[in-house]
């Protein structure tokens, strides 16, 4: 049997997170957001901003992988489609695309994760038609 490398104490921590302070800055968290829900109803296409996140999130979970781009090129590749296109900030633009198009289909889906949405990811990152390996994989040792 292999062992933990750490043990982790148990939750909940016993910590009184009900304190003061901590419910002040949840008061005042809580109207911030009531304020921005009430202006975003304003802008007309919300779209804009939960595409400009998922190319943020893709962008930083890409260069984990030493995938760089700059700012400029992610936003330039979209409406300036003559230009030609780095081939880090495709890969990110590519990331993002198929993390909108999992969030769609997770609020389609009740907030369920099936497999089938899953491997659509995967084969939009991948631009391969596989699914699952059903042979045995890699071991990691």
């Amino acid at each position: 049997m292999l062992e933990p490398a750490c043990t982790l104490p148990p939750l909940p921590p016993p910590v009184d997170l009900e304190t003061v302070p901590i419910l002040k800055a949840l008061a005042a968290a809580n109207r911030a957001l009531a304020e921005l829900k009430g202006r975003a109803g304003v802008i007309p296409n919300q779209g804009i901003l939960i595409d400009t996140l998922s190319l943020q999130e893709a962008k930083a979970s890409s260069e984990i992988e030493n995938i760089v781009t700059t700012q400029d090129e992610l936003f330039q590749a979209r409406p300036f489609r003559d230009r030609p296109e780095s081939s880090a900030a495709k890969e990110v633009r590519l990331y993002g695309s198929a993390l909108k198009q999992g969030y769609d289909r997770l609020r389609e889906t009740d907030g369920l994760i099936p497999n089938s949405v899953l491997i659509h990811m995967f084969r939009m990152l991948t631009g391969r038609d596989s699914g699952f390996r059903d042979t045995a994989g890699t071991v990691l040792k």
